[in-house]
């Protein structure tokens, strides 16, 4: 998984996320865009374009940090750029429709790329749930939320969709029975 678009963008979001760690560790918040380009990588056999893993790579670097979507376009190019829009949460107006409204319409009209991206982020996220540092009404709420999100998908998915919506649901599976959260 070396590029130098990919490089750059590998850059670019550890610079972003400076300082940012994740919710409730002090785990590096860069590891997050990592992980879910590593799992967009592994889970297409190492075949995914160079620019889904920059998306993967930036995929909050607008939502969470100073950087705008005009920013990655200059960087990155349109492409990018479309696919980092597509993943980025207008807070306006999930507050507007509630967040796994907003996040359901969301995810059914994205493209087919930025789907695939939307779902090994929530991989990641929902993988991070196991550690015990979470408290259990955060990893029960986001458990749900991503139960309802995959049950009420109304869109078509391809086979690595699939294959990453499984492994997420293996998780949430582990997390019912390990963390005793129920769903």
């Amino acid at each position: 998984m070396h590029s130098k678009s990919i490089d750059k963008a590998f850059k670019f979001a550890s610079e972003a996320h400076k300082g940012q760690k994740r919710k409730f560790t002090d785990i590096e918040y860069i590891v997050h865009p990592i992980e879910t380009a590593n799992i967009l990588w592994e889970a297409t056999n190492h075949e995914a374009t160079d620019d889904i893993i920059v998306s993967a790579l930036l995929h909050d670097v607008v939502e969470d940090t100073k950087i705008t979507i005009d920013t990655v376009e200059d960087t990155f190019g349109y492409k990018v750029k479309m696919l980092v829009s597509e993943l980025t949460s207008v807070r306006k107006e999930q507050n507007k429709m509630g967040k796994k409204h907003y996040l359901l319409n969301k995810m059914n009209s994205m493209s087919s790329d930025a789907f695939s991206v939307k779902l090994a982020d929530r991989l990641s996220n929902i993988g991070d749930l196991i550690d015990k540092k979470v408290p259990d009404d955060f990893v029960k709420k986001y458990s749900a939320e991503t139960t309802f999100l995959l049950q009420e998908l109304k869109r078509d998915t391809n086979i690595l969709q699939k294959k990453l919506k499984k492994s997420i649901i293996k998780v949430l599976l582990f997390l019912t029975i390990n963390r005793n959260i129920g769903r």
